[in-house]
């Protein structure tokens, strides 16, 4: 069979089979979401956005979703390495749910067709890079992460490598140039392959490059690289200024959490039709199934191959390498710890590090090893059998790959439209109840199609003031609205299962009631105009003595200067106490309780108490601190100082009590200051 008919016939099947586990999308492209109403709903309206500002400039940045937050769409991935495909199918269908859907199932043929490219230069092998192409295009570990259209999109790091390998054979500048351009828009389509891929690029260098002497080659691909990544800056700068000026940062409790255990290899995704019910050691994004038939060509391959080939060895070293780091900072097999550290830690002491969370993501690089090396190592197997006998493995083996990832892709319903859309354009509004996926997405998806700002959001991160403004949506406080109606107007659709809330939002001055659909409602507040005066918190005060109702060996970190740390206690009963001594008799008339990170762990109701002896106490100030959390996140993001003053008078002991019940969230206090008040 001709190169072309043997790409034709491959392309044919690969479309063939997306068309299949695709067909409920294909019946009605814009009638819902592809797979969930979560994470793909998020994703369709970056796309949108997308198709619809220019890349990099000003506006571009201000996703419209947690209002007031600037810069919101560095809360999350970018995908202009996804938009390359779904902008021009936005463009041509105007529709955001056409263009997702679309764009995911593109994802399935391109991807098989990216690995087809790299194994057939590699090898020369038609009927072994149909094997490749058919194993990475429909992966089991694609299954898993389809709510993660980031994920899916990878036929660019194939792309990547085929450049590199034919750059060496040729020594041919185009083949640098796909390089640059392939490897820089796997990094635009997902931040952690930016950093996962590259390290792979990084081992592919050492073994091909450097340990061969090839220092005019080496100087070559870090150019194009250096030029390629270029294109990443803007959004790198502007990424990282604002994750410090929010004080956002991954610790290692949470990478922990979100890496994979050793024996998660024989964890498959439920939605797996012939797989699903695989579930050893099984954890957040843990499904490492490879599929039975890629480790079992892998294996006989090994065995029955003429030769070995430095490319296979390469790929299964780096298959190797890259599965370990899937394990995190700290190796789990079966849940149990066995190695102190790992790869992973180090890792994350490099720049830009710190944001990335899942370490089982790096389970990609290791299934785009694998299957390069089998791919080679079947194109030798194939070619010393007969015609017939090549055919019978080819189609075993197909047969095989189809089992391994075989599912149907479910369609979740789209979401509601507004009741009135045509008032919300260029509009903040706020719907309720929010603070969870199932709430935020579509409220989300429906702000940035259909042209509004929204203060509710979903995103890998979620600024400060959200978590004070979930609790007081929880609890129908009405200080949720006040910070945005000294803003502005606001417009509020409520949905008709959130009784309470309504009840809220008519009571509220001016309210006006402007649609009405079948589970929402929507509202108009006009603007407050109230300006609140800023506390005076005249000079701040010596604190010589802190003592606690609990962790009493953590309360000296209150004074420590450092966010991070705190002193916690909790989860809170309405019994915590913590006493400041100021070493004599002052005037004090205000506390500045600093909650930094933990900004769920504000006192739920909070009482401040002075005393001149320690035996006879006066109440200074009492209350919800809801409205001050709100304010002080809004106004400071990072340190979240929550100013709470009240009369001076002549004290030496202040005693700060939290009486509220809350059975999640601990009392945390990261900072804490005591100020005279005004004169």
């Amino acid at each position: 069979m001709s190169f072309s008919r043997a790409v034709a016939a491959s392309t044919f099947a690969y479309v063939l089979l997306t068309a299949v586990i695709g067909r409920e999308i294909l019946a009605s492209p814009g009638g819902g979401i592809a797979h969930d109403a979560g994470d793909p709903l998020l994703n369709a309206a970056i796309l949108t956005w997308n198709a619809r500002h220019i890349p990099w400039t000003d506006a571009w940045f201000q996703f419209p979703i947690f209002y007031p937050t600037r810069d919101a769409l560095m809360l999350s991935e970018h995908l202009l390495g996804v938009s390359v495909l779904s902008t021009p199918l936005y463009w041509m269908s105007g529709d955001p749910l056409v263009t997702y859907n679309l764009t995911l199932l593109l994802t399935f043929p391109l991807c098989a067709l990216a690995m087809y490219a790299l194994v057939q230069r590699l090898t020369r092998s038609a009927a072994a890079a149909f094997l490749a192409g058919l194993a990475f295009g429909f992966a089991p570990y694609r299954v898993a992460h389809l709510p993660h259209i980031q994920m899916l999109a990878v036929f660019w790091a194939p792309l990547a490598l085929l450049g590199l390998h034919a750059h060496l054979e040729t020594g041919r500048r185009r083949w640098l140039a796909l390089f640059g351009v392939s490897w820089m828009l796997q990094g635009a389509a997902n931040g952690y392959f930016l950093v996962y891929f590259s390290v792979l690029v990084g081992l592919w260098v050492l073994w091909f490059v450097v340990a061969r002497g090839r220092w005019r080659d080496l100087a070559n691909i870090a150019a194009v690289a250096a030029v390629a990544a270029l294109a990443l800056v803007p959004m790198l700068l502007r990424y990282s200024a604002m994750h410090a000026r929010h004080g956002f940062e991954r610790g290692v409790g949470e990478v922990t959490f979100f890496s994979a255990d050793a024996a998660a290899i024989l964890c498959a995704s439920p939605e797996l039709t012939f797989w699903g019910w695989l579930d050893v050691a099984c954890g957040p994004e843990g499904e490492l199934f490879a599929g039975l038939t890629l480790v079992a060509l892998c294996g006989i391959g090994a065995v029955a191959a003429a030769r070995r080939s430095t490319i296979t060895g390469f790929y299964f070293a780096a298959a190797a390498a890259t599965w370990i780091l899937t394990l995190g900072p700290f190796p789990r097999l079966l849940g149990t710890k066995f190695l102190s550290q790992a790869p992973f830690l180090w890792l994350m002491e490099l720049p830009g590090i710190a944001g990335l969370r899942v370490p089982a993501r790096f389970w990609m690089m290791t299934i785009i090893c694998l299957i390069v090396a089998m791919g080679v190592l079947m194109a030798d197997v194939l070619k010393r059998r007969s015609r017939r006998a090549a055919a019978a493995i080819v189609a075993a083996a197909a047969f095989g790959f189809v089992i391994d990832g075989w599912t149907a892709i479910p369609v979740q319903a789209a979401p509601d439209a507004a009741p009135n859309p045509g008032l919300l354009r260029g509009t903040t509004t706020l719907e309720l109840p929010l603070g969870d996926v199932g709430r935020d997405a579509a409220p989300m998806f429906r702000a940035v199609t259909g042209g509004w700002r929204t203060v509710n959001g979903f995103s890998g991160y979620e600024p400060a003031h959200y978590a004070p403004l979930r609790l007081a949506a929880s609890v129908e406080d009405d200080a949720l609205l006040i910070p945005f109606l000294r803003r502005g107007d606001l417009h509020v659709i409520v949905r008709d299962d959130a009784p309470g809330l309504q009840a809220m939002v008519e009571r509220q001055p001016g309210v006006t009631l402007i649609g009405r659909g079948p589970r929402l409602t929507q509202y108009h507040l006009p603007r407050r105009s109230t300006t609140v005066a800023a506390p005076v918190l005249g000079e701040r005060l010596d604190i010589r003595g802190l003592t606690a109702s609990c962790a009493q060996d953590r309360v000296n970190n209150v004074t420590d200067g450092d966010l991070r740390t705190r002193w916690e206690c909790g989860p809170q009963e309405g019994d915590e106490e913590m006493t400041v001594d100021l070493g004599g008799l002052v005037a004090a008339g205000g506390v500045v309780h600093s909650l930094g990170p933990y900004t769920m762990d504000f006192p739920r109701r909070f009482a401040i108490e002075t005393s001149p002896d320690g035996a006879t106490w006066e109440s200074a100030w009492s209350g919800t601190v809801i409205d001050a959390a709100l304010a002080a996140a809004l106004e400071d993001p990072r340190a979240v100082r929550l100013l709470l003053p009240f009369r001076p008078r002549a004290a030496r002991y202040i005693r700060l009590r939290q009486v509220g019940r809350d059975r999640t969230f601990y009392w945390s206090v990261a900072e804490l200051e005591i100020w005279s008040g005004a004169r």
